[in-house]
């Protein structure tokens, strides 16, 4: 029995020092790994939203595996473009003045290959004549809204991110909102210097469609009305202006005032809106219940390098 136990002890010492020595590589290795990952900052130099439905796909994403890209929301600005609203429009000269500057935080080892990447939304502090040469100083803006740090991989220059929450900032021609995305992801492709083919795309709850979306709607619509259309009567709108496409869509009882309420019990809003995702279960949970509680949204960009 002592011989036994003589033979047996130095082998399990020894197998105990290769699995500490296997372990101490491993944290070793995830440590250098970690050591090795550059920040690299862009800012948006174009945000885009679709003007057509084959935009609005190209920006979505494909939720429920059937094959086609979901993008509701950017079915929605397609067919309002279609009307003659340029929202579009608004969005580009909001980016271009430096009131709306969506900042990118990518954090890896390498654009070849790595699962060790990561993914951060952020704004900045408006800006008069922002600069998207590639070198360009941003601040980031304190009070507003930012997303987690979310997990990506790269694969030849190709970033894809986890799931998480982002917040996406638009100006439609009425002021900045924020529409906060859920199970969302970003698309990129990126080096040092720049990405393109960027996409956003996620969930809004329908809370966040009544009480952000609809009202940004509302507020827009009466803007343009109250533009083309002096009054005191519908007949006083400009022929063919984008106000008088409103007041004829949304304003009921022709007051020339489009209020949330007339866009909320809009027939043509009600269908465009309606919810196409199944995100969460009845308690909130990430899952599904077999009722549609999000609508898909989806927005591209183009980014430059930027410091911030």
């Amino acid at each position: 029995m002592q011989d036994a136990r003589r033979t047996f002890q130095p082998r399990a010492i020894a197998a105990a020092i290769v699995a500490l020595a296997l372990a101490v590589g491993l944290a070793m290795s995830s440590t250098a790994l970690s050591a090795k990952a550059k920040k690299y900052g862009y800012v948006s130099s174009a945000l885009m939203l679709p003007v057509t439905n084959t935009e609005a796909r190209d920006y979505g994403r494909d939720f429920n595996r059937d094959g086609a890209r979901d993008n509701q929301l950017g079915q929605v600005f397609a067919n309002l473009a279609s009307q003659g609203l340029d929202m579009p429009g608004a969005l580009d000269a909001a980016v271009a003045d430096g009131d709306l500057l969506m900042l990118h935080s990518l954090k890896t080892p390498t654009f070849s290959k790595t699962k060790d990447a990561s993914w951060q939304v952020l704004y900045a502090d408006p800006a008069p004549a922002p600069d998207f040469s590639g070198s360009g100083s941003f601040t980031i803006d304190d009070s507003a809204p930012i997303s987690s740090r979310l997990p990506a991989k790269i694969k030849n220059n190709k970033v894809s991110t986890g799931a998480g929450g982002i917040p996406v900032q638009l100006d439609l021609g009425s002021g900045l909102f924020a529409l906060d995305l859920v199970a969302a992801k970003v698309f990129a492709t990126c080096d040092k210097s720049s990405c393109s083919a960027g996409r956003i795309n996620g969930g809004l709850r329908t809370n966040e469609i009544d009480l952000q979306l609809i009202p940004a709607f509302a507020e827009l619509f009466s803007a343009l009305v109250a533009r083309d259309c002096p009054g005191p009567s519908p007949s006083s709108c400009v022929a063919d202006s984008q106000g008088k496409t409103v007041q004829n869509l949304f304003d009921e009882n022709d007051d020339l005032v489009v209020s949330a309420d007339e866009v909320r019990e809009n027939s043509l809003i009600q269908s465009l809106l309606a919810p196409d995702l199944d995100l969460e279960k009845a308690n909130g949970q990430p899952g599904q219940d077999g009722e549609n509680d999000a609508l898909s949204f989806g927005i591209g960009f183009t980014a430059v390098k930027g410091t911030f």
